[in-house]
């Protein structure tokens, strides 16, 4: 027991190659200054050709090498198992629910996945100096949770030993914690955010229960929203029912009695207008993380609808052709992001507010839809059609006079060039939300009459004075057509009248 309680989490080094070890050996051995050996290191050394003969087997044994694959292969089939054993808790059957964000991916774009202020969980270490701050918050948090409660602090840790096996197992790379140090993270990180949720009221701002003492620090503005966006970083995830326990575990008769209920508020000034907040159709037994979480409420309020494969569709043209081919834009209040309608040539998108956290926000719901796809990538889906729509800073200009994107960074072409990165090596479903929508777009604009009157709307109507202009000019048409039938009418009609001798 006490071995295991020093060495929780152990890595396997890689074993070294016999090249790797005749190398070692002439480093120790040999007189030669270290750079001449180094440089031997890098050489390829013959191999003894007793290296290569064949083991001798007796009747009856195994190789060696055989017998230590086939443990592995064991192990592998007994975990796969258990991973796909649908009678598994919700506490195991998350297995993995935690990885670490594609190399190719963070290549792009490294610093959206990382946390600025605070880590959670163990893929990020504490000591960094700008987690300081934080990692002193969540000591006063726990600080206050056990006075408030006055329960011991050894009533939380037992509980966080008896999930710590499990919460181990959501996290797909290895912890380099010992068992003490992991479940002093699980206490501390569950402490600090299901408290920092039962400070925020229904309305988004920050409040005081009795008997809760004021922190300036969450005073700021700035704090507050950059802690919202490091809680929803891929990598940067506890296990929910980790949370979930403890908020059960230390709850209180005045607050609500759904842990789902208080997680939306805190996130309000992250999210996207309109994003949904009602959790009641929402299984808190499914639910990996808080990521997890939100994107499920902005998922949630959609119409599950059959989405086919098929081959005979294509993407759309930008805003600015599609204007020019008699499509109208326009903003729509909806209770999720991703519901998009397109009626009679004209498309309604909700709005968006687009700042310095919207790259980093989509980039982490779409490295989430890349290890959980279920019907669909919904998010994925949403992030193409506005790449679609947005090709230019012109395209952006068009949306925000449409009210349908808030452009907070102030350069049209900063907001046109992260719509056009976000699905950079992302792979894309061929089963897209929006396909009835592209195939509808791109028949209204390959319809001749449609682009004709979008061109008569646009050089001619576009202002009163043009629609002034063009109903002068057919007025003084008219005019000239009357006159030019009433001079025929006349010529005719003398030329039949008779001569009188």
């Amino acid at each position: 027991m006490d071995e295991k309680k020093d060495h929780f989490c152990v890595v396997i080094p890689k074993p070294k190659k016999p090249m790797d070890e005749k190398v070692d050996k002439l480093l120790i051995d040999s007189k030669e200054p270290k750079k001449q050996l180094m440089d031997k290191k890098k050489e390829k050394l013959p191999v003894d050709s007793t290296e290569l003969e064949p083991e001798i087997l007796m009747d009856g044994e195994r190789d060696n090498l055989a017998i230590d694959i086939s443990q592995r292969l064991d192990l592998v089939s007994k975990e796969s198992k258990e991973f796909y054993d649908g009678n598994s808790s919700a506490e195991t059957s998350f297995k993995f629910c935690i990885p670490r964000v594609p190399m190719h991916l963070r290549d792009l774009n490294g610093k959206a996945y990382e946390p600025q202020i605070i880590a959670i969980g163990p893929y990020f270490p504490r000591d960094k100096p700008h987690f300081g701050l934080m990692e002193e918050q969540k000591l006063r948090c726990l600080e206050m949770l056990v006075r408030r409660t006055g329960d011991p602090v050894e009533k939380y840790l037992k509980r966080m030993r008896e999930l710590a096996e499990s919460a181990l197992a959501c996290y797909a790379d290895p912890v380099y914690l010992t068992r003490d140090q992991f479940v002093e993270m699980l206490l501390f990180d569950a402490c600090f955010i299901v408290e920092q949720f039962r400070c925020w009221c229904g309305d988004g701002e920050l409040k005081l229960r009795k008997g809760k003492e004021k922190n300036p620090v969450f005073d700021s503005c700035w704090i507050c929203k950059k802690l919202a966006c490091d809680l929803l970083l891929a990598e940067n995830q506890l296990p929910f029912f980790v949370l979930w326990e403890f908020f059960k575990m230390t709850g209180e008769s005045n607050e609500p009695d759904s842990f789902l209920e208080i997680i939306p508020p805190f996130f309000v000034s992250l999210l996207p207008r309109g994003w949904n907040r009602e959790t009641e159709g929402l299984n808190i037994k499914e639910i990996k993380h808080l990521l997890s979480f939100i994107h499920d409420l902005g998922v949630y309020p959609l119409v599950r609808t059959m989405v086919t494969e098929g081959d005979d569709w294509e993407f759309m043209r930008c805003a600015t052709e599609l204007q020019e081919a008699g499509i109208k834009f326009t903003m729509t209040e909806q209770d999720s992001l991703l519901k998009i309608k397109f009626e009679n040539g004209t498309m309604e998108i909700p709005r968006l507010r687009v700042d310095y956290e919207t790259e980093s926000f989509f980039r982490n719901l779409i490295v989430y839809e890349q290890f959980y796809p279920k019907d669909s990538v919904p998010f994925t889906d949403y992030i193409k059609f506005m790449d679609c729509l947005v090709n230019s800073g012109k395209d952006v200009q068009l949306l925000c006079r449409r009210k349908i994107l808030h452009n907070c960074l102030g350069d049209d072409e900063m907001v046109a060039n992260m719509f056009n990165r976000l699905l950079d090596s992302v792979p894309l479903s061929s089963c897209n939300r929006y396909k009835n929508i592209y195939m509808d777009v791109n028949k209204h604009c390959s319809r001749r009459q449609n682009r004709w009157m979008a061109n008569l709307r646009r050089n001619y109507f576009n202002t009163p004075w043009a629609f002034i202009s063009f109903l002068a000019a057919v007025l003084l048409l008219l005019l000239t057509l009357a006159q030019t039938v009433f001079s025929v009418l006349a010529y005719f009609k003398s030329d039949r009248s008779p001569v009188n001798i």
